[in-house]
């Protein structure tokens, strides 16, 4: 009956405080609800390939920043091709566009 009663009062809370998240929209929600389609759809086929995702993957390096991405390779271009070569990059930072190509694909 507890467990019960504190959905009930998360839901409300949810419920209550909703508009307040407004600000909180993409500023282009077609390109988010793409974006969001896309990240779904891999999360599903990584649960029918086993695993491997474009997201997550078994051969994942990072997570770097993009500016230290930039000067490993400044750096000495060999040394950072052996890091990252044939990998995926975990970027982390924030992004300042979400939206959408010419071909209507998403990007960040």
């Amino acid at each position: 009956m507890k467990k019960i009663f504190l959905i009930g009062a998360l839901l409300a809370s949810a419920i209550t405080y909703a508009d307040e998240l407004t600000p909180l929209m993409p500023a282009d929600p077609i390109a988010y609800n793409k974006l969001r389609d896309f990240l779904i759809n891999d999360d599903k086929k990584v649960f029918l390939d086993q695993g491997k995702s474009i997201i997550i993957g078994s051969n994942m390096v990072g997570p770097v920043t993009p500016a230290e991405l930039y000067k490993d390779y400044e750096r000495n271009e060999l040394a950072a091709n052996k890091i990252y070569k044939g990998k995926t990059v975990r970027l982390i930072g924030t992004a300042e566009e979400i939206g959408e190509d010419a071909l209507g694909k998403p990007y960040i």
